[in-house]
């Protein structure tokens, strides 16, 4: 018995949690949303029964106007609590017979049955309800009945000969309840009308259209109220119920068969799926491009380039090149650390509270074009479809839309991971040295042609200052070739100048390759800060949505499993 709550708790919050999932979607998916607010409904009756007694048994006898159940209540009870009469329906409000201990009174009163018998001879723990005509044509009758045959624990369905086929009572009730054959009771009453040679067929009739109902295999009596046939062994079995004392329990857990079954009919539980290693990397490459990271490489590198020909270049003429926006500026992102700080921080003390988020500059960088963004809906629908797969409404919905990011949404995210992932070209070690370099040269320079510029005003104004120390002549080879002695200002002046030429050129060369390698470095690290962020954004909701679909279907199997016991394979007359 232990182990049987143990399986039922499981189960109910089996129940529970599938039950969660789906109202949790998108409630304009459910393709109906009665099966959820059933699954709610028994959660909470089963709840309320749990935290009642039990020990005791709740037997209702159900059944058509006519067919006798409240003179059958009289002779099992051996009371006469329930009214009997000519006029039709005569049951109008349940009534309850009762030991009279106050747990079972806690029932009743859960039950709502106002109209009560104490009965103190009757079994223990057990508690008889006699309940209004289920095809009564006043409708507070069979509403009453119908909210008390879905609460009680055990179900004796009383037919009578005449009306044992009547399509109420068996598409209505005995069809919906086929989960409930364990603990249901099918009593034929009134056989004293019947002639002898008819019983057999008419039990044999009731019998295929109880297992064509899927309720077989159940307990089927022939009874007679008037005559008191069948009635102790009717009496025996209700009084087995209550001994048992597992009668509510096989109840609940029918109940919640019952409810996960319709869940599963009503949503069924989407395929399992997972993402590939290529289609997430597709959706990496596609978000990279759509983030424009091959432009923000080039000003990466472009950036570098002016920064480094700002201190390499020519110290006449680098002033010019800082008149220049710097190419990361023009795309709004910041060129430094402390720029990039200022511009993902709060605007103002005031907004520096623990629960606001940084607030992120919109940058200049261009808009994903229409190539970028049909390619990155491509690969979202490849995703959605994987996950979709096969599954139906509302299942379907929410996997297919489960990667879907709105283009607003999209532009927001790409540009927050630009601005906090681009690098910022560092200065070059070397750009101090060639900088200190260029300045020396450019001294050389200056004093050459200041020279040159002495003795030609010395010359204009005829004034004799002798020749200028002269530099050479060097030998230029074995055969006695020479260069020839050239004077000391212009050696300056030439040195200077093809000194600063040369080293232009070479600092270009290296600001090149320098510009090259970190725009690539920037193209990497931001194309992995896409993916880190596409992962997290997009891809991790994904899997999420898909492990929810699955923890759906895993949480309906177990609701829905369980040990269903049968008594035999087929129904038993007894």
């Amino acid at each position: 018995m232990r182990r049987g709550r143990d399986d039922l708790t499981s189960r109910i919050g089996a129940l529970e949690q599938a039950t969660a999932l789906v109202e949790g979607l998108d409630p304009a998916t459910l393709p109906t949303p009665g099966p959820v607010q059933q699954a709610r409904a028994v959660l909470e009756r089963v709840a309320a029964r749990q935290g009642l007694s039990t020990a005791h048994t709740v037997v209702a006898f159900a059944g058509a106007t006519g067919s006798g159940k409240s003179s059958l209540v009289n002779s099992v009870s051996g009371t006469k609590a329930a009214t009997v009469g000519a006029r039709r329906p005569t049951t109008a409000t349940a009534v309850g017979v009762f030991s009279g201990d106050a747990e079972g009174a806690a029932l009743l009163d859960w039950l709502e049955v106002d109209q009560r018998r104490h009965e103190p001879d009757l079994a223990e723990g057990l508690i008889l309800l006699d309940l209004p005509d289920v095809d009564s044509v006043h409708t507070d009758h069979h509403r009453i009945a119908d909210a008390l045959i879905e609460a009680v624990d055990v179900l004796v369905w009383v037919l009578d000969p005449q009306k044992y086929a009547d399509a109420v009572v068996h598409t209505r009730y005995l069809r919906p309840m086929a989960q409930h054959a364990e603990v249901t009771v099918v009593a034929l009453n009134q056989i004293d009308t019947l002639a002898p040679g008819d019983l057999k067929a008419v039990l044999a009739d009731l019998d295929r259209r109880l297992a064509k109902d899927g309720i077989a295999p159940a307990h089927v009596l022939a009874t007679s109220a008037t005559t008191g046939t069948g009635v102790a062994r009717l009496r025996q079995v209700v009084t087995d119920f209550a001994g048992a004392r597992t009668a509510a329990h096989a109840r609940l857990a029918a109940e919640v068969t019952a409810a996960a079954d319709e869940l599963a009919w009503a949503y069924p539980p989407p395929p399992s799926a997972s993402l590939s290693t290529a289609q997430m990397r597709d959706v990496h490459t596609a978000m990279a491009q759509a983030a424009g990271v091959d432009r923000v490489g080039a000003a990466v590198a472009g950036s570098f380039r002016h920064r480094s020909r700002a201190r390499t270049g020519w110290p006449v003429t680098r002033w010019l090149r800082r008149l220049r926006p710097d190419p990361l500026s023009r795309l709004r992102l910041p060129t430094t650390e402390p720029d990039r700080a200022r511009q993902i921080m709060p605007r103002g003390p005031e907004d520096r509270s623990e629960e606001q988020e940084p607030v992120t500059t919109v940058t200049s960088r261009p808009d994903p074009g229409a190539v970028e963004v049909a390619r990155v809906d491509a690969a979202l629908s490849r995703i959605g479809r994987t996950l979709a797969q096969d599954a139906h409404e509302p299942w379907y919905t929410y996997l297919r839309t489960a990667a879907q990011v709105p283009a607003e949404a999209l532009t927001d995210t790409l540009d927050a991971v630009v601005v906090r992932s681009t690098p910022r070209p560092r200065p070059a070690r070397w750009w101090p040295a060639v900088s200190l370099l260029h300045w020396v040269l450019l001294a050389v320079l200056a004093a050459g042609a200041l020279w040159l510029g002495v003795l030609a005003a010395a010359g204009y104004l005829q004034i004799p200052t002798g020749p200028p120390p002269r530099l050479g002549p060097v030998p230029l080879g074995q055969h006695g070739a020479v260069l020839p002695a050239i004077p000391w200002p212009t050696a300056l002046f030439l040195a200077g100048l093809a000194g600063g030429l040369l080293l232009a050129g070479i600092s270009r060369i290296a600001t090149s390759i320098g510009a090259r390698r970190r725009g690539a470095r920037a193209v990497r690290d931001l194309t992995r800060a896409v993916g880190s962020r596409v992962d997290e954004a997009v891809l991790a909701p994904a899997q999420r949505a898909a492990q929810i679909g699955a923890r759906y279907a895993e949480a309906v199997q177990a609701a829905r499993e369980g040990p269903r016991s049968r008594r035999r394979a087929g129904s038993a007359v007894i």
